[in-house]
């Protein structure tokens, strides 16, 4: 409860604020610096997913897998058309579509009045596909219990009661396309006149090339699959028009990815840019400005791209990518383009992982941390029936599975995360590889180390501003706990004043009185 000024007239609550407002000036600077360490967080987090969304694009490209985007087309569609899987080999391939593919028919030979005619009054069918024969039982055998029964016997065979316009024709055909979609229907009245074929089951063919050397392909289905690796024609119509279909390159498809490499490079500087800039104007820094991390963040992703150029077999911009001065990235798409229609195997490699190998070693793939560099293979146990490899490569300890060697990624040394697979079967030094990790990959193991949850730049920065903040956070809830004491303690001191002056009031009047009334006496 307050009492201000009951006896001393003064404002004791505007006095304990004010002498509260001095005595918080140092929470009041903890909060401002806390504040502070957060937007570097922030910032730090920020930066993080920039370098994320960079490395996700990185990652298309970084692997020969990644250059695998196609494109296949048909010289005339209307006669066959075709699909081809990424990493599906380059190819090309003239054919004549000799015919489509037919399902197999059969009818009765005569039409029935009604849907409730009988036409299996025996109860039962015998449908036979193949070499198998299956007893249907049809119950009272009307062409819609026919039907009904063969339809939910999922024998292969679909049944149907055609209008005719003069009556109801009994339809089967094969479910599925084929030479060997033939089957046969017994047990049908007699009324029906038996049955007869409407259509011939057949595989498609296609024949390859012309003259003597040409050849035949067949399949059950218009869908030829894997005619050639990774590639599926589907046959359309039957023609002796040659059609040619072809799988290529698909160079849009990998420019976009290019496009977006070069696109998630230049955020990351934009955004590294933001976060640490000094505004002369005010005076006021970013919250990363002179952040060391970051500075050499934004130093190496320019480094990684102006390295992985200068490897490059193709000439300065040739891939497309050029770098400024000041660090701009600009990709050139029609560049890009030209030169991948010149020399793929050139573009990819700009990119790409890649190595020589020497010896019985091939190169399958590397980590995102292994550097350029020649590495050694040596072999304890040669891989065998039953037989995982073992050895080591440039030193470190492999794991075998088979003939294949992998270095751990957890391995450290340069050549951690490296895989070759060993082509013979001898042991000691059995060969090398020159590793060149290519473009997308050097960024990819740039983002590794900057954002790795375990010791990654950026990680371990924002964790230590973190711990600033919550260091401060301890000291601003320990802080105010003192000022809320401390406040307490004034208040009830300022309290105690007015009680006291308040008696002191009391006194002084009863006093007073006492004086007045002796002064009267004696007068009178």
């Amino acid at each position: 409860m307050s009492i201000d000024g009951l006896a001393s007239g003064l404002d004791t609550t505007s006095i304990v604020n004010s002498l509260m407002q001095i005595e918080r000036q140092p929470g009041v600077l903890m909060q401002s610096r806390q504040t502070s360490i957060k937007a570097a967080v922030d910032a730090f987090t920020s930066v993080a997913a920039k370098m994320t969304a960079l490395g996700n694009a990185a990652a298309a490209l970084q692997r020969n897998s990644g250059w695998g985007a196609r494109t296949a087309t048909s010289s005339d569609p209307t006669l066959a058309t075709i699909n081809a899987s990424d990493n599906a080999p380059l190819s090309s391939l003239t054919f004549t579509v000799d015919a489509v593919a037919k399902a197999h028919g059969v009818a009765a030979a005569a039409d029935v009045a009604q849907t409730t005619s009988a036409v299996a009054s025996g109860g039962s069918l015998t449908l036979t596909v193949g070499a198998d024969a299956h007893v249907i039982s049809v119950g009272t055998g009307t062409l819609a219990e026919v039907v009904d029964a063969v339809n939910n016997a999922r024998l292969g065979v679909r049944a149907a009661a055609v209008n005719t316009g003069t009556g109801y024709r009994l339809q089967f055909s094969a479910s599925a396309t084929g030479a060997a979609s033939t089957f046969t229907v017994d047990g049908l009245d007699p009324v029906l006149g038996g049955t007869v074929v409407t259509a011939v089951g057949a595989d498609a063919r296609i024949t390859i090339g012309e003259g003597a050397g040409a050849y035949a392909v067949t399949s059950p289905s218009n869908s030829f699959a894997d005619v050639l690796p990774g590639v599926t024609v589907r046959a359309v119509s039957a023609s002796v028009n040659p059609v040619t279909v072809t799988v290529d390159g698909n160079a849009d498809a990998l420019a976009d990815k290019v496009s977006a490499l070069v696109d998630a490079a230049n955020a990351a500087l934009a955004e590294i840019a933001a976060k640490s800039a000094y505004d002369t104007k005010t005076n006021k820094g970013g919250p990363l400005t002179g952040d060391s991390t970051v500075t050499r963040l934004r130093q190496e992703i320019v480094r990684s791209m102006v390295d992985g150029l200068a490897q490059s077999p193709l000439t300065p911009g040739g891939a497309g990518i050029s770098v400024d001065r000041s660090g701009k990235i600009t990709f050139n798409r029609d560049t890009f383009k030209a030169a991948f229609a010149a020399d793929p195997d050139s573009v990819r490699r700009v990119f790409a992982q890649g190595a020589t190998t020497t010896g019985g070693a091939e190169f399958v793939a590397a980590g995102d941390r292994t550097k350029a560099g020649v590495y050694a293979v040596d072999v304890t146990t040669a891989p065998g029936v039953g037989i995982d490899a073992a050895g080591t490569i440039d030193g470190l300890p492999a794991v075998g599975n088979g003939s294949l060697l992998t270095v751990l990624a957890t391995t450290p040394g340069a050549a951690s995360g490296v895989s070759v697979r060993l082509t013979g079967a001898g042991t000691g030094a059995v060969g090398s590889i020159s590793y060149e990790p290519g473009l997308a990959q050097r960024i990819s193991t740039l983002v590794s180390v900057a954002t790795s949850s375990t010791d990654g730049s950026l990680t371990s920065s924002k964790a230590a501003q973190q711990a600033n903040v919550d260091a401060l956070q301890r000291s601003i809830d320990s802080f105010e706990n003192r000022m809320t004491k401390r406040e307490a303690a004034l208040k009830k001191e300022y309290a105690a004043l007015e009680v006291a002056l308040g008696n002191l009031k009391n006194q002084g009047n009863w006093l007073s009185g006492q004086l007045s009334s002796l002064s009267a006496n004696s007068g009178g």
